[in-house]
């Protein structure tokens, strides 16, 4: 059966009295007593959790920017440091409801839980697909030597956090406190109530789809075309040569103007000229 919701208004907060879905999840707090035992393995591997994870994020930011390498991943990188941080602060309220059972952290802690580990989750990986995407684009435009835009940089990571932000906004302010029914009797638990099924489906599928399957397809995507790249530096060892060779060669050149010749040369690049001639052969085919 499923549990039936109580209407209380701890938090000065009340469940909606119409609701389509009357089966609602308690989150943190367990609906059925756990001997102390339990708990205090839960808290100790928690606990473990949450301070390894702050010391090597902590750790890992800081030695990224002693290094002060200056390109855009760098920042993307620090990024997911600070989304990773967001994360785990999360850690010691989910502790709290482990042993007090009920949700008694009130219910602005109800919304901001719930609100951070869903930001943060979607932050980290629009992060990795940007991260995936600028290294493609760099192999693509031929840079010996990552550079750092810090407009555009700083423009992709805002968008990132706006767009997330606003997106799982939704979820946060469905998230409220209220009694659910148990055998040893009610409990306050945190949860998720929607008004309708109906928005809660467009929701959620709106959200997996531009918050998780996008992204992800772009990872899958990028680091493909960066495979797919390295095999064929396998097959044509001075391939990149030669396309350095070209690119300062022909800079003020139809090559420039027409890219899609580029990788014709390559393909047709036997391997076994000398830098001279790869040089000469190139200027050839750009002049035909």
């Amino acid at each position: 059966m499923k549990p039936a919701l109580i209407r209380t208004t701890l938090g000065k907060e009340e469940l909606p009295p119409h609701v389509e879905n009357n089966s609602y999840f308690s989150f943190f707090s367990e609906l059925s007593h756990s001997h102390w035992s339990v708990t205090t393995v839960e808290t100790l591997v928690q606990m473990a959790i949450f301070l390894i994870s702050v010391i090597t994020n902590i750790g890992a930011f800081s030695l990224v920017v002693h290094e002060r390498r200056r390109t855009d991943s760098t920042l993307f990188t620090l990024n997911l440091f600070v989304a990773d941080l967001l994360f785990i602060s999360t850690i010691p309220f989910i502790i709290a409801v482990r042993w007090t059972e009920a949700w008694t952290l009130g219910p602005v802690a109800c919304h901001a839980v719930m609100y951070s580990i869903c930001l943060s989750g979607s932050v980290t990986i629009t992060t990795l697909a940007a991260i995936s995407t600028d290294r493609l684009l760099a192999i693509l435009k031929m840079e010996s030597t990552p550079s750092l835009n810090l407009r555009r940089a700083s423009g992709v990571l805002l968008l990132i956090w706006l767009f997330t932000a606003v997106a799982v906004l939704p979820l946060s302010l469905r998230e409220c406190v209220g009694g659910n029914a148990r055998p040893g009797g009610p409990i306050t638990i945190c949860t998720l109530a929607w008004p309708h099924v109906r928005g809660e489906i467009i929701w959620n599928t709106t959200f997996v789809v531009l918050g998780y399957l996008l992204p992800g397809i772009g990872i899958v995507f990028s680091y493909g075309k960066i495979l797919q790249v390295n095999q064929n530096r396998i097959l044509f060892p001075g391939a990149i040569e030669l396309t350095v060779s070209a690119s300062n060669i022909c800079s003020h050149h139809r090559l420039i103007k027409q890219p899609f010749l580029l990788p014709e040369i390559l393909y047709n690049y036997p391997g076994k000229q000398s830098k001279e001639q790869l040089i000469t052969s190139v200027s050839s085919f750009i002049h035909r």
